[in-house]
Formats: C-alpha cells, structure tokens, sequence
C-alpha cells in the first residue's frame, strides 16, 4: 500500500490536514455523483438523522487519520500497510470463531486477498517469494486469484489515464489545497502504476511458482485479474 510510505515522506513538508482533505474531498465528490445516478436525488435524503449522520461520518474519517498519522509518527510504513491490511479480516474470522457466523465466499476471498497482500509485504516485495508461498500453503485445485491496477495495453488508453492522473486530479489537488506538494503526490499514484510488474511477468511468475491454467481478465483496460489453480496431487 503506496499511501503510508508517501505520508512517511511528505509529513515533514506536507499539512496532514490539507492531505487528508484532498484525499476525502475527491471521494465524497465522486461517492455523491455516484448515488446521485443510480438512486436518484432521494439518496441524498437524511430524514431526520443528518445530524447523527455528519457526527459519526466525522468521527470515523477524523478519527481514523489522526491515528494514522500519529501511528506513522513512531512506525515504518510497512508495519501501518499490514496493520490496516489484516484489519478487516481478522475482523471477519474473529467472528466466524466466536459467534459461529461464517463468512459468505466473497468475504472470504477478499480476505485470501488482503492476506496475500500482507504476505508480500513480509517477502519484501518479491513476487516469486509469495506466489511460492501461495503454491505452498494452498490444497491441490485450490486458486489463487490476483487483483491489481495496470497500465493500458493501448496507446490511447495509456495517453488518457497518464494525462488524467497527472494532469486532472493534480489540479484539482492543488485547487482544494493550495499547496505546491499535493499535485506532486497525486502524480505518484500514476508513477505506481506506470511501475507495476508487466502482466506477462506477472503471468510467467505464475507458472514457475507451480501453478496451472494461469489466465488473466481485464475490465476497462486496466482492472486485471489474474487466476491460476493448484495442480492436482499426483
């Protein structure tokens, strides 16, 4: 998770509100123009409880960066990725151990996933070293399945995002903020996945873990999900 190691960096020079609230107000724009097309202005609606809502919305994106930030003042930004990583999953399985609810199967795929995460954090960001891992702890026909943001295989498609991430949500970064630095930053988002490890590596490190029937899907040009199933015992 990029986001820790590039507050690490920028707290020395960089308003941790200003951050935040770029950070927050590009979301909630784009959150109510969402609901707004597919449910309707009614979504908007509060009936009565806009005052509990704004209170616990505040508590909860307030609260959540203050310890983030405060968190990071006396960690390494790996030890907050895997923190926040193994949340929500530990979460899940806490329950399914103490009140006997188990998790729907997405649920517990997205929590195969939040795990792998942590693990190649922890193999230090080798590929080979987790998807080994994954061969090894995974049953015969067991699947792994790897989700990730790539660059477009298309021209075009690489000139339109490349300019939207560096150009259009820079400014807009720089509007809402007013800081020199905060452009910088959102062009790192691009800088990352620009970066990324090609999906044929990806692909090819696969298949030297062990795994068959690797493929790889794609939604939108640059949503990528990469399968691939444990060989049968022999």
């Amino acid at each position: 998770m990029p986001l820790f190691s590039v507050a690490k960096r920028t707290l020395p020079f960089l308003d941790a509100f200003a951050l935040g609230t770029v950070r927050y107000a590009i979301g909630v724009a784009l959150l109510i123009a969402l609901l707004v097309a597919v449910e309707g202005r009614q979504a908007l609606r509060f009936d009565g409880r806009l005052r509990a809502a704004s209170g616990v919305g505040m508590l909860g994106i307030t609260g959540f960066n203050l310890f983030i930030w405060i968190g990071l003042m006396f960690t390494r930004p790996e030890h907050a990725s895997i923190i926040l990583a193994l949340q929500t999953p530990l979460t899940a399985l806490a329950v399914w151990l103490v009140r006997g609810q188990r998790p729907a199967a997405f649920t517990l795929g997205c929590v195969v996933v939040a795990i792998g995460g942590v693990l190649l954090v922890v193999t230090r960001g080798e590929p080979a070293r987790a998807l080994a891992e994954f061969r090894r702890v995974l049953k015969p026909g067991g699947i792994v399945c790897i989700l990730e943001i790539t660059r477009p295989e298309s021209r075009i498609g690489t000139v339109l995002l490349k300019g939207y991430l560096r150009g259009v949500v820079p400014a807009l970064a720089w509007l809402l903020a007013r800081s020199a630095d905060s452009p910088r930053l959102m062009r790192y988002y691009w800088d990352t996945i620009e970066a990324c490890v090609p999906p044929r590596a990806v692909a090819a490190t696969l298949a030297d873990a062990g795994f068959v029937e690797v493929t790889r899907h794609v939604e939108l040009g640059v949503f990528s999900e990469y399968r691939a199933v444990v060989p049968p015992a022999a």
